[in-house]
């Protein structure tokens, strides 16, 4: 039985925000098209939490979904956040299958949050572009909206791109990291381990260990590549792989990847303690207290392991 514990709202670090589930994109790797939940979320009850709690130490708002731009209002949303914690990084997952509205929306976000927000615009990557368009269904023009973005000069802003890793999309980890280091873009990469995937796939989808070996020399080889650079400006982050790697399972565990302190708002008001584990523990519209995410996972044996660690580990060993 699970223990309850109640958790102090002003300690959360980062918070997640799911407008809208509805997207336009046939990941293999994700059922959100299918789901059925239409619901977009309530502004009036989000910017009622945000004025009812005293976010002292959240640093890190992320907008995901689902495809956002599909909330009818996700311009008001993203100005209630500036609004309420002007100080947090807001993290824009951003769905570019058209440029030019995507550009366009990312612009007005910008325009909409506080000038003291950083604005970090992250941007799906799953592989070459004929591997993109295999996972993801749609053709891959990040090339051209990485230029568009930036000649537009956007004030206070950074780009990045995500990586999900799949048995579909494992062997091509290094030639995203590579692009990513090339285009002098941040890189975030974490295996995606939503049990429900690969039990629906089946086999198609199940991790070998070679698989895994093959995965690991990559990482092996980004690491090195990390220990030898002098440049501190890029951030490269790993999520969820310690478990995922020793794991003899054919899919990982449900892990989080940012800490004790991070909450979900889905796009019902639902509380979470993480995307991954759908567990309810308090909800946006009421004033009871919100049930701690720490026992929940522990119930899941949560771990995750970033490359922060590593990179300082090889940054170390770089200048002896």
């Amino acid at each position: 039985m699970l223990r309850v514990l109640f958790m102090n709202v002003s300690k959360i670090k980062e918070l997640h925000i799911v407008p809208t589930y509805k997207c336009n994109s046939r990941c293999l790797h994700c059922l959100n098209h299918i789901r059925k939940d239409e619901v977009n979320l309530d502004l009036s009850m989000l910017d009622s939490f945000f004025s009812k709690n005293k976010f002292c130490d959240l640093d890190t708002v992320v907008l995901t979904g689902g495809q956002i731009d599909l909330h009818p209002n996700i311009i008001d949303l993203c100005e209630i956040i500036g609004s309420r914690v002007p100080a947090a990084t807001v993290v824009f997952t951003a769905n570019y299958i058209d440029i030019g509205e995507t550009a366009s929306l990312i612009e007005k976000v910008r325009a909409k949050i506080s000038s003291s927000n950083l604005l970090y615009v992250s941007l799906p990557l799953e592989g070459p572009p004929y591997l993109h368009k295999q996972i993801r269904g749609v053709d891959s023009s990040l090339p051209k909206l990485v230029e568009h973005l930036r000649s537009m000069a956007l004030h206070n802003s950074m780009l990045g791109t995500s990586f999900t890793i799949t048995p579909f999309n494992y062997h091509a980890l290094y030639w995203a990291y590579a692009f990513s280091k090339a285009n002098s873009l941040d890189f975030w990469a974490s295996p995606y381990s939503k049990s429900y995937f690969y039990n629906n796939l089946g086999q198609r989808a199940q991790f070998k260990a070679l698989d895994k070996h093959h995965l690991k020399l990559q990482i092996d080889k980004i690491l090195f590549d990390l220990s030898q650079e002098r440049d501190e400006t890029k951030h490269i982050y790993f999520s969820g792989l310690r478990q995922f790697m020793c794991s003899n399972e054919p899919f990982p565990m449900p892990t989080c990847h940012a800490g004790e302190e991070f909450v979900v708002i889905d796009s019902q008001g639902n509380l979470k303690p993480c995307i991954l584990i759908d567990k309810i523990i308090g909800t946006i519209d009421t004033d009871c207290p919100i049930v701690s995410p720490d026992e929940i996972r522990k119930q899941y044996n949560c771990s995750c392991w970033t490359v922060c660690h590593a990179y300082k580990m090889a940054k170390e060993h770089r200048d002896g």
